[in-house]
């Protein structure tokens, strides 16, 4: 596949588990209740069309995954979503953190609907106490 599974060092391996999907994005014109409800999903607004529905899964492309290896560095080359979305996963020699690296786009909109795109990241054994770091804006 090409997507996160492990993370190991010298001492230990952790189970981790990513995916990546998307929620169809709210459209006051399709998914309004009321007159009032005008706010679009758009930038900085995540707001799905449903509170309920469930997370379309965007499976990754083993054809186009490609490890690269070196002395210094692991890195993963992933592709998921028929191509709109790539991920380089890098595990530098001696470090205690995973890199991740990915681009988003174009989002397909030829079906009509908007995408609210997430990924998500599963680590049972890592006791963060909730603590996540990214530089995403």
């Amino acid at each position: 596949g090409g997507i996160l599974t492990h993370i190991c060092s010298k001492e230990s391996c952790q189970s981790v588990h990513q995916e990546w999907g998307y929620y169809t994005s709210f459209d006051s014109t399709k998914h309004a209740k009321s007159k009032d409800d005008t706010q679009n999903s758009g930038a900085y607004i995540f707001r799905p069309s449903d509170p309920t529905q469930e997370l379309q899964i965007l499976a990754p492309d083993p054809s186009k995954s490609f490890v690269f290896k070196s002395d210094l560095v692991t890195e993963v080359h992933s592709t998921m979503g028929g191509g709109w979305i790539q991920q380089i996963t890098r595990v530098y020699s001696g470090r205690d953190y995973v890199e991740v690296e990915y681009t988003v786009g174009p989002i397909p909109i030829d079906d009509g609907l908007g995408k609210e795109i997430v990924t998500c990241y599963t680590c049972p054994s890592i006791e963060n106490e909730g603590t996540y770091y990214t530089d995403s804006n």
